[in-house]
């Protein structure tokens, strides 16, 4: 819903995406990402970030979100410090999904993130591929509070959106 009506009736705007050749990215450094806390094998995760799916920031750290591992990441810009704070877990436990594990199916594949400013503060919102029902879920974090991350299921959203681009 928007505004009180569905999004197939309202009005939407649809901005067109092009290249610009004048911009340009320029890596400037590389550094492998190590959690401050370490590896924890009772929690599944790794001493590393596996990936990196999207990026935004949160007061003054960096969050990052990733689609094969049940983590989100917080970066000090100043000190390169990683903290992970642990999501839901997958089947058996399981906080890293992979190929080899055959276990991708029980991901929650965080793929895109974004802040948003609010009454309460910024709110963190990084969302799920949508490719299964599972996957259609948003994790929410307040700047206040951003060690309590809360799972949203969003099938709605992600129904909406789908009509939307079958229009």
């Amino acid at each position: 819903m928007m505004g009180g009506k569905a999004l197939s009736e309202a009005t939407v705007s649809i901005i067109q995406a092009k290249r610009d050749p004048a911009l340009k990215a320029i890596v400037q450094k590389r550094i492998s990402l190590f959690y401050s806390q370490g590896a924890d094998l009772s929690n599944d995760r790794p001493a590393h970030v596996r990936a990196g799916s999207s990026l935004s920031w949160l007061g003054d750290k960096l969050a990052l979100v990733q689609d094969d591992a049940n983590f989100l990441v917080f970066i000090d810009p100043d000190s390169l410090t990683v903290e992970a704070i642990t999501l839901a877990a997958g089947e058996a436990g399981a906080r890293q999904f992979d190929d080899l594990r055959g276990n991708k199916r029980f991901k929650l594949d965080l793929e895109a993130c974004t802040t948003v400013p609010t009454p309460n503060g910024d709110l963190f919102l990084a969302f799920g591929s949508g490719s299964m029902a599972q996957r259609e879920q948003i994790l929410m974090v307040q700047a206040s509070d951003p060690t309590t991350p809360t799972l949203k299921q969003a099938s709605a959203l992600y129904a909406q959106l789908r009509a939307y681009t079958s229009l």
